[in-house]
């Protein structure tokens, strides 16, 4: 007898493949009709949103005939002591690719297939349990976790002594009960041995998993492309990813002269004007900005221009080719903002900008923008709370996370500010041996329209960007630029000539646009709607993400006593519900109609003397679609 050899269905598939492929081709077209019938009753779904496309959906139930497949035909022994079942190996590929309850569903379900399916076999429904356990551990020990070495190592170690425990200790009581065994003790002696090697088996698919894996995973989900033209779901703060993949291209951030920008507020329209201003006074200027309203482009631009479609995508294959070696070196593959990041310094280093505007995404301190070693000019905006999870509950907190741009011995200009961000921003360029000088707004002196007239003694424009709250945007680009030797007309040139959509935009004659998403940018839009439409009661389209302060927002627009309007942002995991918005609403005291996407929320409003649509930046997209 020789050590290694296949059992006797084993021995029938070899001979009979025609058989086996129709056991296949059976059990395949079954789990399709299954996944694709849960898949509209909502097995698949939460909260009315997908959670797994019709490409995974396919995936999952391959796996699963597989599985059923294997469990018929592919058993094998070694000796007489270990009957190894080959199924595991897609049980563990579709719980570690699709998550727990998708690495339930195929070892369950394949289980009842192969019962039916077999040639022969009794069901045990308390085993298919145990069945389906293994496969939702399987899910929750590596479903959307690192690779890294001795973590995943651990991590299967340790999953491999619970399935042990389960199969050794439940699955025997199991078979007892159904008299396979006298006793349990006697289950137990009997089934431990090979247990312990099956568990050894296993434990050796989980690190063949660790190579076989990452391989299947990016063509399971989405192109690279795509990943990192979508919306970013996960914030990641931290600078080892971005460190590591900009080392693969030589650190081309480390040519660049950064005007590097970070705030609670009013980063972008500050970015704006300074693009302007350098691009006019004859310097060749990147500016690096997030989010993009329409596509992802907009981020990355010279003089105003995009970078185009066919240089961003030799960009994104560039990054592509070494994210694998990001991982090894990090354990994790950079996120999209990260991407975007390196691109865009990529992108400005092998276009020779003479100077970059590069504003923060999130905070300062651990955002990816700061993985610059030096930069020329610090601007930091108004402060205010925002992204409390991620920077602090106050802030004095929130202002130490923004400081952390100052580099030792560059210039810092800063708005004005509330008192304690004021003190730690003084503080942490005093540390750094930085100068510091703070813009002061001028008074409104007039409007036309919604633009208001900059005078400040010396500079006199009318701002091309519209609301009040652009006066102190403006003065602080008026400081950064005079900081940095930029003439007069050049700085007037700019403040009448930048664009930045999306902020208290005119869109036709009844429309504003506006993407104040946190109660400092809420405040300022019911300032705005005020002055500028003081006897007229506005229609209020809102939509959010789930993370904002949403109550504190609505209580702030609730003051224009408008007609309010909740929807919500298509294809974003992060947007809150339409109808969650309303139920917060109520609490502040608000009636509102919830609208499931903007294009009937609108269609609500077309007759309302004005329309402000608010509260995501994320949201102008499907409005200008």
């Amino acid at each position: 007898m020789p050590f290694v050899r296949i059992d006797n269905r084993a021995k029938k598939f070899i001979s009979d493949f025609t058989a086996a492929f129709r056991c296949y081709k059976n059990t395949l077209f079954l789990s399709l009709f299954v996944a694709k019938t849960n898949y509209r009753k909502g097995f698949f779904m939460s909260k009315e949103r997908k959670i797994y496309s019709a490409k995974q959906l396919c995936f999952i139930a391959m796996l699963t005939a597989v599985t059923a497949v294997l469990a018929v035909f592919g058993t094998f022994r070694i000796g007489n002591v270990l009957k190894f079942p080959t199924k595991f190996i897609s049980v563990f590929i579709c719980g570690a690719l699709f998550g727990p309850f998708a690495g339930g569903f195929s070892a369950a379900f394949g289980d009842i297939l192969n019962v039916f399916l077999a040639p022969s076999g009794a069901w045990i429904p308390w085993l298919t349990l145990t069945e389906f356990a293994e496969g939702f551990l399987l899910g929750v020990f590596f479903y959307k976790k690192s690779f890294d070495g001795y973590r995943y190592v651990l991590r299967a170690v340790f999953c491999a002594l619970v399935l042990f425990i389960i199969s050794i200790f439940f699955t025997t009581y199991i078979l007892t009960a159904y008299s396979y065994f006298p006793s349990y003790k006697a289950g137990i002696t009997v089934r431990i041995l090979p247990e312990i090697l099956k568990t050894v088996l296993k434990f050796f698919v989980m690190i063949i998993g660790k190579k076989v894996l990452p391989l299947f995973e990016r063509e399971v989900y989405i192109s690279f492309k795509n990943y990192a033209n979508s919306f970013q779901t996960v914030t990641k703060p931290g600078l080892e990813r971005i460190s590591a993949l900009l080392e693969e291209f030589g650190n081309p951030q480390d040519m660049l002269k950064c005007i590097h920008i970070a705030g609670t507020n009013g980063k972008g329209s500050v970015a704006a004007f300074l693009q302007t201003m350098f691009t006019e006074a004859g310097h060749r200027t990147g500016k690096y900005i997030s989010p993009n309203m329409i596509k992802v482009n907009e981020r990355i631009s010279i003089d105003g221009n995009d970078i185009a479609d066919s240089e961003l995508d030799v960009l994104l294959k560039r990054i592509e080719a070494v994210t694998d070696k990001v991982k090894e070196k990090t354990g994790d593959y950079p996120t999209q903002f990260e991407i975007w990041t390196a691109a865009a310094f990529i992108f400005f280093a092998e276009k020779k900008c003479d100077y970059v505007v590069l504003e923060t995404g999130l905070g300062g301190r651990l955002d990816a923008t700061n993985v610059i070693k030096r930069n020329i000019l610090a601007v930091i905006t108004h402060i205010d709370i925002d992204h409390t999870e991620y920077l602090g509950n106050t802030i004095a907190k929130i202002a130490s996370e923004k400081a952390g741009i100052i580099k030792k011995g560059c210039p810092v200009v800063c708005a004005e500010q509330f008192s304690e961000a004021k003190a730690v921003i003084t503080e942490s360029a005093e540390k750094l041996g930085c100068k510091i000088y703070f813009s002061k707004t001028p008074s409104a002196v007039s409007y036309k329209d919604i633009y208001e007239l900059y005078d400040d003694g010396e500079i006199k424009a009318r701002l091309s960007l519209g609301g009040i709250n652009q006066l102190e945007n403006a003065a602080l680009a008026v400081k950064a630029a005079k900081v940095l030797g930029i003439e007069n007309k050049y700085i007037v040139y700019g403040l009448e000539n930048a664009k930045n959509p999306g902020r208290f935009e005119k869109i036709g004659e009844k429309i504003i646009y506006d993407g104040a998403h946190n109660p400092d940018g809420v405040k300022k839009l019911v300032e705005n709607i005020k002055r500028y439409y003081p006897d007229i009661k506005p229609h209020i389209i809102m939509a959010s993400m789930n993370d904002k302060d949403i109550k504190s927002s609505l209580t702030l627009l609730s003051e224009l006593d408008g007609v309010f309007c909740f929807t919500e942002v298509m294809n974003n995991e992060r947007s809150e519900k339409a109808e969650n918005l309303v139920k917060i609403a109520e609490g502040c005291g608000i009636c509102a109609k919830a609208f499931k996407n903007i294009k009937k929320a609108l269609k609500y409003t077309e007759n309302a003397d004005l329309t402000v649509i608010c509260g995501s930046l994320y949201i102008y997209k499907d409005f200008m679609n």
